[in-house]
């Protein structure tokens, strides 16, 4: 379903244009791999942001080629019986030996809190929600780290949510493979918003 979502999506937009963007970098396919698939609860959930909607161009502003802030995100449709949340961003279409790249990666978010505002600032630089913990991503920085595919090349990028009916405990910095343990077994729903980004095309060579 979501395939033939993107692929409608990026039809239409090979249709209208997008500036200087080319027609063909539009019939990518979504790789819907991700390490986080074992940890997918049962739907309902729907995650929104006022910065994009699902199927659309992440802004620049999003991306690590701009400032890379974190995006303003809105979920709704918990289930009973929540006690936290954690969001994550993972690039459909990289991996480094075979598990798909980390940008961003946090949990103990509060079960009353319902929406993250955009531009967080790293781990113990700035005031994050109350409860919220950073993991590390693909640089091994405890960070939102925005969109970044080789340029001129077009990537999917999944934002993830998921209601857990437990509060993990694992201090800053722990891997995604450390959440995914202590998360096993306790996430009862998830969601996500999916969205494309393309690198800017190279400079010319001199």
């Amino acid at each position: 379903m979501k395939a033939l979502v993107f692929s409608v999506a990026l039809a239409a937009a090979a249709t209208v244009g997008f500036g200087a963007l080319a027609a063909e970098e539009f019939g990518i396919q979504p790789n819907m791999i991700r390490a986080t698939f074992g940890l997918m609860g049962k739907e309902g959930m729907t995650l929104l942001s006022k910065d994009f909607k699902e199927g659309e161009r992440i802004p620049v502003s999003l991306s690590s080629y701009g400032p890379s802030n974190s995006p303003q995100l809105t979920w709704i449709n918990a289930p009973k019986g929540t006690k936290s949340f954690a969001v994550a961003l993972e690039d459909g279409d990289a991996n480094r030996d075979g598990v798909p790249i980390l940008h961003w990666l946090a949990w103990g978010i509060p079960a009353n809190v319902t929406s993250l505002p955009g531009g967080l600032p790293p781990q113990g630089s700035g005031a994050l929600p109350k409860g919220m913990v950073m993991g590390k991503n693909i640089q091994g920085k405890t960070e939102y780290m925005g969109p970044r595919p080789p340029a001129g090349v077009s990537h999917i990028y999944h934002y993830q949510v998921f209601a857990l009916d437990k509060t993990i405990n694992l201090p800053a910095g722990a891997t995604r493979a450390d959440f995914m343990k202590e998360a096993k077994d306790h996430v009862l729903a998830s969601t996500e918003l999916d969205g494309w980004f393309t690198g800017p095309p190279a400079p010319p060579k001199s």
